[in-house]
């Protein structure tokens, strides 16, 4: 969620600001997009190569790198600038979706993992279909400059959220193994 969000803004008004306030010829921002999903490739690549041990950490970094993403493509005057951003965004749009997968795959039981994959596809289906209209909004309230940076605070509950959450989980954990051991001796 604290990428999807940002996605699917990126996805649906990232090429119209482009145009809209750099002059960006079509092509130019097709190309930007290529670069963005260039970088989100290679950052997957890296996780299949090197699988993470602390999503943890991962995951805070993609938010920082979502957050930092958003204020240069927002504060963008020039082509290079917003170029840049999209290089930057690209990196979390590719760590967040595997880390995920991974943390479903390593918190969930086997058996309950695929109703958890169920549920998480569904909801991101469901951000994704609902933000191109909430960015709509956001877009006619603020103006594209602002919007883009409207929802960083939103990005950061999200991941306040999610470490809360991550946090309940290793508490539970940690519990049933402690109850597990004592069970055993």
């Amino acid at each position: 969620m604290t990428y999807n969000i940002p996605f699917a803004l990126i996805l649906t008004f990232g090429g119209i600001f482009a145009k809209e306030y750099l002059n960006a010829s079509y092509s130019l921002i097709t190309l930007l997009f290529s670069l963005f999903f260039l970088t989100s490739f290679a950052s997957r690549l890296a996780l299949t190569l090197r699988p993470p041990d602390n999503l943890r950490v991962l995951m805070t970094v993609s938010v920082i790198i979502t957050g930092a993403g958003l204020v240069v493509l927002s504060m963008s005057r020039d082509i290079l600038i917003f170029s840049i951003s999209f290089l930057i965004l690209g990196f979390p749009h590719g760590f967040t979706y595997p880390l995920s997968i991974i943390s479903i795959s390593r918190s969930i039981s086997p058996e309950k993992r695929n109703i958890a994959n169920s549920y998480f596809f569904s909801l991101m289906m469901l951000v994704g279909a609902i933000m191109p209209f909430v960015s709509g909004i956001l877009v006619d309230t603020l103006g594209l400059r602002y919007a883009f940076m409207s929802i960083i605070p939103v990005v950061a509950v999200l991941y306040v959220l999610l470490r809360v959450e991550l946090g309940r989980e290793k508490a539970l954990k940690s519990a049933m193994e402690d109850e597990n051991a004592n069970r055993a001796a």
